[in-house]
């Protein structure tokens, strides 16, 4: 199914979620660095190399139960996010 983003909706999505972090009720939100070994490449039985990632093209990450156990697992450190750590920024171009 086909969907037109505008820029008027990228705004808004921008101004709920800068409004998230002042709210009573505001969600924690938490920025985290890990990864502490390096990425695997491996062989399949028919000899493919299959490749979990480099530091430059990490794979994409699933939303499933294993995917979160592996990011907790790999955390090296973290910071809850607060609302003066966020601000608007325009993209350089």
């Amino acid at each position: 199914m086909a969907a037109i983003i505008t820029n008027k909706f990228r705004i808004n999505n921008a101004k709920q979620f800068y409004e998230s972090f002042s709210e009573t009720a505001a969600e924690t939100y938490y920025l985290f660095i890990g990864r502490a070994h390096a990425w695997a490449s491996d062989a399949d039985v028919q000899g493919n190399t299959i490749t979990e990632g480099t530091d430059a093209s990490p794979p994409t990450p699933n939303d499933d139960i294993s995917s979160e156990f592996y990011n907790w697992d790999d955390m090296l450190g973290a910071k809850i996010i607060s609302s003066s750590d966020v601000s608007y920024a325009i993209p350089r171009r």
